[in-house]
C-alpha cells in the first residue's frame, strides 16, 4: 500500500511541467503522510522528504523556496514529534508485552500446578463407554484445555504486536520470544489432541461394534441419549478434524440403523397392537384390585404382589408406553408407601426420643437431689435408711447398667459417710465386751472390702487415664474421679489403721 502511494506521487511529479508544481506535489504528499486517521505513515514522509530536497536543488523563484522551504522544515519538525509521541507510545507498548511475555512464561514453569486447578472432565451418565475411559481423557482434556487457552491468549497477543508501531528490530525480537513460549504449547496441544481423538474414535467405534455390528442385541431407541453424548463430547473434548468427520460418519451409520429400528419397531407395532392392547387390559385388571387394598395391606405384603405383577408384565407382550405407564403407576404406589412409613418411623423416633429426654431429666433430678442430700450433713437414721430407699428408687425406674455409673458414685458416698458413722460411734464406745468387739471385726470387714473396691475402681481409672482415646471433657473428668478415689483411699486406709489399732488395744 506505502510503495504504490509513493510511487503514484513519482508519477505525478514528473507529470508536472515546473519545479515549484513538483515540491507543491511533494510537500502535499508528506503532509497527508503524517495526518493519516490510522497511523503516520512515516516510511512514505521520509521517502518524501528526500525527493523534495531533491528538488530544492533545482533553479526555482526565490520567493517560492522560501515559502516552500519554511513549511517543508515546518513539516519535518511536526514529523519528529509526532515520532518522539509514538516511539514513548511504542516503548510503553514493549513494556507491557514484556510484561505479558513473563506471565506467560510463569504461568508454562507452574504448569502442573494450574492444570491441577482446572475442573476434570464430567461425562453425562448416557456417555456410558467414555465415563469407562474416563482417567484415560481427564489428565488429556485437563491439560489440552490449559494449553489451548494459552494459545489463544498468545496467538492475541501476536496480532497486537503485529499492529504496534514500534521499531523493526523491538518488533522482531519480540516476536521471536513469542515464538519460543509457542514451542512450548502447540507442538505439545497437537499431541494431545492426536491422542485424545484417537481414543474417541476408538470408543466410538467400539461403542457401534458392540450395539450395531452382527449379533447386537440392544435395541436402537436405547442408545440415542449415548449417541447425542458422543456427539456433545466431541466438540468438548477438542478431537481433531479428521476424527470428528470419522467419528461423524460412524454415528451417522448407527442413526440410519436406528430409524431402519424405527420402522422395524413401528410395523411390529402396527402388527401387534391388538394384542398389546388386549394385553394391557390383563394387567390392568391386576393393578386394579391392588390399588383399592393397597392402604390396607402391610409393606411386605404389598411389595410381593407389585414384584409379581412386574413379573407378570416380563412374560407378557406389552407396547413400550403400556410397560413405561404401568412401571411409572406400580413403582410410585411402592415409592408412596415407604414415604409413609418412612414418616410413621420419623414419628415413632421423635417420640422415643422425647421419653429419652424425659427420663434423662428425671434421673439427673434425681442425681441433683441426691447429691445435695449427701451434701448437707444428714442424720444418722436418715444415713442408714438412705441405700435400702435409694435402690428402690432405681428398680422403680428400670435404670440400666449404661445409666448406673454416676449412682455408683453416689452409693460410694453414702456407704462412706455410713461407714464413718459406725466406726467413729465404735470408736467412742466406753463399755466394751464381746459384742462390742464383734462389732469392731465386723466395721474392719466392711471398711476392708470397701477400700478393695475403691482399688480396684482407682486402677480401672488409671488405665483409661493413659488411654489416648478419650476426649478432653472425658480425661478431665476422669482425672476427677482419679483424685477423688484416691482421698477416698487415703480416707479407708486411715479407717482401717485406727480399727486395727483399737482392736490390738482391747485384745492385748
Amino acid at each position: 500500500m506505502t510503495e504504490k502511494e509513493f510511487t503514484a506521487l513519482k508519477e505525478e511529479i514528473e507529470k508536472k511541467p515546473s519545479v515549484e508544481e513538483k515540491i507543491r506535489s511533494a510537500i502535499v504528499f508528506m503532509k497527508e503522510a503524517i495526518s493519516s486517521q490510522d497511523s503516520p505513515r512515516f516510511k512514505d514522509f521520509w521517502d518524501a522528504k528526500e525527493l523534495a530536497l531533491t528538488l530544492f536543488k533545482e533553479k526555482i523563484n526565490p520567493g517560492l523556496r522560501a515559502e516552500f522551504w519554511k513549511e517543508y522544515t515546518s513539516l519535518i519538525e511536526e514529523a519528529r514529534r509526532l515520532k518522539e509521541v509514538f516511539d514513548q507510545e511504542a516503548a510503553f507498548a514493549v513494556q507491557q508485552i514484556d510484561i505479558a511475555i513473563d506471565a506467560f512464561a510463569e504461568l508454562l514453569e507452574n504448569k502442573e500446578d494450574q492444570i491441577a486447578t482446572i475442573k476434570p472432565v464430567s461425562f453425562t451418565k448416557s456417555a456410558y463407554h467414555l465415563n469407562q475411559n474416563r482417567k484415560l481423557y481427564d489428565p488429556c482434556f485437563r491439560e489440552l484445555k490449559f494449553l489451548s487457552g494459552l494459545g489463544d491468549r498468545l496467538k492475541a497477543l501476536r496480532k497486537e504486536v503485529l499492529g504496534t508501531e514500534m521499531r523493526i528490530r523491538f518488533k522482531n525480537k519480540i516476536l521471536q520470544k513469542l515464538s519460543k513460549l509457542g514451542d512450548q504449547i502447540f507442538p505439545r496441544r497437537r499431541i494431545l489432541i492426536d491422542e485424545i481423538s484417537a481414543q474417541f474414535v476408538q470408543d466410538v467405534k467400539r461403542f457401534a461394534d458392540k450395539n450395531f455390528g452382527n449379533g447386537a442385541t440392544a435395541k436402537g431407541f436405547q442408545l440415542r441419549d449415548e449417541i447425542k453424548a458422543f456427539q456433545e463430547f466431541a466438540k468438548i473434548l477438542t478431537i481433531s478434524s479428521s476424527s470428528f468427520q470419522e467419528v461423524r460418519k460412524v454415528l451417522s451409520g448407527c442413526w440410519d440403523k436406528i430409524k431402519e429400528d424405527d420402522k422395524e419397531r413401528k410395523k411390529e407395532y402396527e402388527e401387534k397392537k391388538g394384542l398389546f392392547d388386549e394385553n394391557a387390559v390383563k394387567i390392568e385388571e391386576l393393578i386394579a384390585p391392588l390399588q383399592e387394598e393397597y392402604e390396607k395391606l402391610p409393606f411386605e405384603e404389598s411389595n410381593k404382589r407389585i414384584d409379581s405383577i412386574l413379573t407378570q408384565m416380563r412374560e407378557t407382550e406389552l407396547s413400550f408406553e403400556a410397560i413405561k405407564k404401568f412401571k411409572d403407576l406400580l413403582h410410585g404406589m411402592r415409592r408412596e408407601k415407604m414415604a409413609k412409613i418412612e414418616e410413621e418411623a420419623k414419628k415413632r423416633r421423635a417420640i422415643e426420643k422425647e421419653k429419652m429426654e424425659q427420663r434423662q431429666e428425671e434421673l439427673n433430678e434425681l442425681y441433683s437431689e441426691w447429691s445435695k442430700f449427701l451434701e448437707s450433713s444428714p442424720e444418722k437414721t436418715m444415713l442408714a435408711e438412705a441405700p435400702k430407699a435409694w435402690k428402690e428408687k432405681l428398680k422403680s425406674l428400670q435404670v440400666v447398667e449404661r445409666e448406673r455409673e454416676p449412682f455408683s458414685i453416689l452409693f460410694d458416698q453414702l456407704e462412706d459417710l455410713n461407714l464413718v458413722r459406725k466406726e467413729a460411734d465404735l470408736i467412742e464406745t466406753v463399755e466394751i465386751d464381746e459384742a462390742y468387739l464383734e462389732g469392731l471385726e465386723g466395721a474392719l470387714a466392711d471398711r476392708i472390702e470397701f477400700r478393695d473396691r475403691v482399688k480396684m475402681r482407682l486402677e480401672s481409672l488409671r488405665k483409661e487415664a493413659g488411654g489416648s482415646s478419650l476426649d478432653f471433657e472425658r480425661a478431665i473428668k476422669t482425672q476427677e474421679q482419679v483424685q477423688r478415689e484416691k482421698a477416698r483411699l487415703t480416707a479407708s486406709n486411715k479407717a482401717i489403721a485406727q480399727l486395727e489399732s483399737r482392736i490390738d488395744e482391747i485384745t492385748e
